[in-house]
């Protein structure tokens, strides 16, 4: 549905749209929020990240950003 979509595509979209998606890495015990505010997650895919949320953590392995 999203493809190869990034977080640059949804700034670029939705110019009045904030987006935070809140993930929790269970390996290192942190919370990761990702944004489309400041730039610094641009280039995450959109499919990288649904795959991070803790909504998915059931249905999809545990994934290493380092």
């Amino acid at each position: 549905m999203v493809g190869d979509q990034t977080i640059k595509d949804t700034r670029e979209r939705y110019k009045n749209t904030s987006m935070f998606v809140p993930c929790y890495n269970l390996t290192q015990g942190k919370i990761k929020v990702y944004d489309n505010i400041d730039g610094t997650d641009d280039d995450i895919k959109l499919t990288d990240i649904s795959l991070d949320t803790s909504a998915a953590m059931f249905y999809f392995p545990i994934r290493n950003h380092g």
